[in-house]
């Protein structure tokens, strides 16, 4: 009896998750409705100005606005730039290759790896993932295979990636720096909510999400500033807001150094305060992406592994559009959510796209002229774009006709065979997608937790060190603060992927409370002008040598989290102790 009503629990949690309305942040759908109109736009001018039949293929290319949101003006042109240039490029390397069929897998698994590691690696703020990167040369091996419909569809992306990318400029023109005021308002909102619980003196675990967020939002607001300048041009009016987010930042720093050193002196802001920083350098972003245990390359080869058993499998059947199960496979696979959300996913994909098919078959009994059919895919453009950060297998229902509509309008072919080719191929994708989620990687949440965690550990030395050094203010020591700040927020992201995959990963949460804990009290003491009387970071350093050196290797899982939080609280414990000064100025252990 038991058995039958858990059973009856999981089948109604599954036909609820169809259904639901999943919670946004206020006024998302405005951002939503915005991306959606931007695009629509992109497809009715190419199709005003291309035709009816070409016209429809700026869909890809439209979906360019998905990757502006909440950008300012220089980092918005330059995202422009270079994703359109990726897209157009992925395009024409899989046009290029159509005609080899030996040479698309290996092209098209290529340009996954490269892209999908790239994009976890380097794209910091807001993005889509990194799935357009990669379809592109998906759909440009399938057009390719059709003379110049392939080379058209390299035309009209290239044109409605510029196009699109100068609509979303137009957002800017009431107010050109509404992003950064929007990044000032959220992190001060954070840091204030963050000031009153520490106020409140509320429970560790509530201050913890708190503090985390007041961090995000922090760190968030600096990167977009960072990225909001070329070289050593910074915008004149963003002087002006880099004030205002030091002073957030130092109270942020503020209210965790009164609650651990009571006897330091705060540094005070003045115009000489070098504005901190939100983007490690590229080098270490490519060191800590391109390595056997990132979240980066483990992620980007289970969605080249998925696509590449999709495409071989349609090419063995003689399918007629390959890229559609390449698209499905990897579509539920370029997030990594845990092998139960993602099977969720793969079902939700499976049969909101059913759904969709069975409005393509009665838009197309209707038998809609041309321009009709272009109305019907920039209504599915704006439905699709309000409806899926809501509810993803709904949104589904409007994503197959737009898909499908635009490619019958491209290439003439019946529309019974597309619609038995998208089912089928459909069905494919999510069964690779599901096989690989359930067969590959099934110990790697684990070497990535243990690998992450010294990272992590790693980076509070170096702050560590260059505090005691007294460099916490030059470059050097800016550096190192970023690099940690970015690996908190990391450790926090991969243990919570990964515990959701991994059960027995439960336990690494309370290590993962002590070490943030550690982190960001060692990120609080860059505010403190006389860090020498009030803490002993050369002792911490020394104790954090030790313990590195004692840590199994990442293959070994003979990691004992109580033993590690333990040693943590202990180095944590010597870190707040104040260091005895001898008479002479120096350090009495020296």
């Amino acid at each position: 009896m038991r058995s039958q009503s858990s059973i009856a629990a999981k089948v109604y949690r599954f036909v609820a998750d169809l259904v639901i309305v999943n919670a946004q942040e206020t006024g998302a759908w405005k951002t939503s409705l915005r991306t959606g109109i931007i695009s629509a736009t992109t497809i009715l001018v190419a199709s005003s100005l291309f035709g009816t039949s070409i016209g429809p293929m700026a869909l890809f290319g439209s979906m360019l606005a998905q990757w502006e949101s909440g950008r300012a003006l220089l980092a918005r042109i330059k995202t422009a730039l270079i994703v359109g240039t990726t897209i157009t490029g992925s395009m024409i390397a899989g046009v290029l290759v159509a005609p080899y069929h030996w040479l698309v897998t290996p092209v098209i698994l290529a340009i996954i790896l490269a892209t999908s590691t790239a994009y976890y690696s380097f794209v910091l703020t807001r993005g889509p993932g990194p799935l357009h990167l990669f379809y592109a040369a998906a759909i440009g091996s399938y057009f390719g295979l059709f003379g110049d419909i392939g080379w058209h569809s390299v035309y009209m992306t290239g044109f409605s990636c510029l196009l699109t990318g100068a609509l979303t400029l137009l957002y800017l023109l009431p107010d050109l720096h509404r992003p950064e005021k929007q990044a000032i308002l959220h992190a001060r909102s954070a840091v204030d909510a963050f000031e009153a619980a520490a106020r409140e003196d509320r429970v560790d675990d509530d201050l913890r999400l708190l503090r985390h967020r007041a961090y995000f939002a922090v760190n968030r607001a600096w990167l977009l500033f960072q990225d909001n300048s070329i070289g050593l041009l910074i915008p004149t009016a963003q002087r002006g807001f880099t004030t205002q987010m030091l002073e957030i930042n130092r109270r942020l720093g503020l209210v965790i150094a009164n609650r651990h050193f009571p006897s330091a002196r705060i540094l005070e802001i003045d115009q000489d305060t070098p504005p901190m920083l939100g983007r490690p350098p590229l080098g270490y972003l490519f060191a800590h992406g391109f390595r056997r245990h990132s979240i980066a390359w483990f992620t980007a080869w289970r969605i080249g592994l998925a696509a590449a058993i999709s495409d071989i499998i349609t090419r063995l059947f003689a399918l007629g559009h390959p890229y559609w199960a390449i698209l499905t496979s990897t579509i539920v696979l370029h997030l990594w959510i845990g092998r139960l959300a993602t099977t969720r996913r793969a079902a939700h994909r499976a049969i909101g796209t059913m759904l969709g098919l069975g409005v393509v078959a009665l838009i197309v009994g209707m038998d809609p002229s041309p321009w009709e059919v272009v109305w019907l895919i920039v209504g599915c453009v704006i439905a699709n774009n309000l409806l899926l950060p809501f509810n993803y297998a709904i949104a589904l229902i409007a994503i197959t006709p737009m898909s499908l509509l635009s490619i019958e309008a491209a290439t003439g072919g019946p529309v019974h065979e597309l619609i038995h080719d998208r089912l089928l191929e459909t069905l494919i994708g999510v069964g690779v997608a599901v096989l690989v989620t359930w067969a590959s990687g099934l110990r790697e949440p684990q070497r990535l937790v243990r690998d992450q965690f010294r990272r992590t550990v790693w980076a509070i030395q170096q702050t560590m060190l260059v505090i005691d050094q007294g460099r916490a203010l030059t470059p050097d020591g800016r550096t190192a603060r970023v690099e940690l700040m970015f690996e908190l927020l990391s450790n926090n992201a991969v243990l919570s992927r990964a515990s959701a995959e991994d059960r027995s990963l439960r336990p690494w949460q309370n290590v993962e409370s002590i070490l943030s804990d550690l982190g960001y009290l060692t990120l609080s003491a860059y505010w403190v002008s006389n860090p020498a009387e009030v803490m002993s970071a050369h002792a911490a350093v020394k104790r954090l040598d030790v313990f590195l050196a004692r840590l199994a290797p990442i293959g070994r899982n003979v990691d004992v989290p109580a033993h590690i939080a333990a040693e943590l609280q202990n180095v944590r414990a010597l870190f707040l102790t104040a260091e005895p000064i001898t008479a002479a100025g120096g350090r009495e252990h020296e």
